[in-house]
């Protein structure tokens, strides 16, 4: 191993360690008052400014904030481009495409698996029954709404269905659609590094 294949190794080490680190400092902001320890404060002071360059794009849905799930793909795209250069000791076209790919990918991914979760939850508290109008619930509804009515009236076309039939139906078009996005992607990202440049 070169100098210069070590040197981007540590930097994609790097920032695999900086990721973690605003991992923990998100995870933070879930518990009460744990960013203002010590520990919290330090954290803060490590993720904060890098973190706040992307909550100024319009990334927020009610009170969920997306914008990590874009850092994160920034810090995993820089990770992925110096351990290509530590590998292959240079930047080649094909693998950086691939990269690209598979990040992007990677993001509209983990928002959909957020969006299943959202929708397997609403639907089993419907066939539980316990289908209360509190606003926890009216969130919810509020976030998968849009893309429910769309996957309905495609599938369903001007036909009525029960709303536990909408649901059920959406939650099982995401689940297809992210299962076959992930082999499609998993075989283009392949075929982008088997470019010779």
């Amino acid at each position: 191993m070169n100098a210069i294949s070590f040197l981007f190794n540590i930097l994609a080490s790097a920032i695999s360690i900086y990721e973690i680190l605003c991992l923990i400092y998100i995870v933070m902001g879930w518990f009460p008052n744990a960013r203002y320890t010590r520990f919290g404060s330090t954290m803060r002071d490590i993720c904060e400014p890098f973190l706040s360059f992307f909550r100024r794009f319009p990334l927020r849905i009610g009170m969920l904030d997306f914008s990590p799930i874009l850092a994160f793909a920034v810090l995993a795209l820089a990770s992925s481009i110096f351990g290509d250069i530590a590998s292959y000791g240079v930047l080649r076209l094909g693998v950086l495409l691939s990269s690209l790919l598979q990040i992007c990918w990677s993001l509209f991914s983990s928002i959909i698996t957020f969006f299943n979760i959202i929708l397997a939850i609403r639907l089993v508290v419907h066939l539980a029954g316990k289908d209360f109008s509190s606003q926890i619930w009216r969130t919810l509804d509020g976030i998968i709404s849009p893309v429910q009515s769309r996957i309905s009236s495609l599938i369903f076309k001007n036909r009525f269905r029960t709303y536990r039939a909408q649901l059920a139906i959406t939650l099982a078009v995401c689940i297809i659609v992210q299962v076959a996005g992930s082999w499609i992607i998993g075989f283009i990202a392949t075929q982008l590094v088997k470019i010779p440049f």
